[in-house]
């Protein structure tokens, strides 16, 4: 049965109307009665400018009551970033830096390379691999097979056999203790955006610079995240991050 509507029943501002809170940002809260569809028609979208005002619609509810009555609840918000549709609940995007742990061989330690000559620099490589393969009544004593040998080199003929270059000798006697690597850190650089629509994503996996970097360091950045995820209330969470390291293989990446 059609309900009979008696008096003034457009969309009206109520008493309700108008509470205030001042926290991170500023919300009014605004409360309208009238017929259901009426207020149906007035359900604002997100971040509009509400009445021009300079207030932005955070979010609208509107709810049926008897009679064909309806309650529509509007909260305003005195924050909406500026281009693009972003929607920031009160702060600008969420910048973070945190301090990644890498494992590296061993035989790229830096440390261990410096003040060694170039002679054992050019094959202490070949000759750690050349340990690793030896029989262990030679490979206690740091010896490998003679590199101009033309047939395996016999474990026990002292002949076949040479002592490790000073370098080689210093890593395989770590590697000898159960070290195979060295631990580097570095950073990783994550920016969380929330925008009222859902954002564009991609740009993984290429060469390019985070929108900001950590205050030590020279680093060369590869992105390595973008994910976008619809919230409760409508909006959408945007979290990019981007891995720092000393360099990134041309060859492998491209830049974006």
């Amino acid at each position: 049965m059609q309900p009979k509507v008696i008096g003034n029943v457009t969309p009206q501002e109520s008493h309700e109307s108008g509470s205030i809170t001042a926290e991170q940002f500023t919300t009014k809260t605004l409360v309208y009665r009238g017929l259901y569809g009426a207020l149906e028609a007035m359900v604002p979208a997100r971040g509009q400018n509400w009445q021009e005002g300079g207030m932005f619609v955070q979010r609208a509810t509107l709810e049926p009551e008897a009679g064909g009555m309806g309650k529509l609840t509007v909260t305003l918000s005195d924050t909406l970033d500026a281009g693009g549709g972003a929607w920031s609940p009160g702060t600008s995007p969420v910048d973070e830096i945190e301090w990644s742990r890498l494992e590296k061989p061993l035989q790229a330690n830096p440390v261990i390379l410096s003040g060694q000559s170039d002679g054992d620099k050019g094959t202490f490589v070949d000759e750690v691999e050349a340990w690793r393969n030896s029989p262990q009544q030679r490979k206690r004593l740091y010896q490998i097979p003679k590199g101009d040998l033309k047939r395996e080199a016999d474990p026990d003929d002292d002949n076949d056999w040479v002592n490790m270059n000073a370098l080689a000798k210093k890593v395989a006697q770590k590697i000898a203790k159960g070290i195979e690597g060295y631990l580097v850190f570095s950073p990783v650089i994550t920016r969380t955006t929330v925008t009222s629509s859902r954002p564009s994503t991609g740009g993984c996996g290429t060469i390019q610079a985070p929108p900001f970097t950590p205050d030590r360091g020279a680093y060369v950045y590869l992105k390595v995240a973008d994910t976008a995820t619809q919230q409760a209330d409508g909006t959408w969470r945007r979290v990019q991050q981007w891995q720092g390291a000393d360099a990134w293989d041309d060859e492998l990446y491209a830049r974006g």
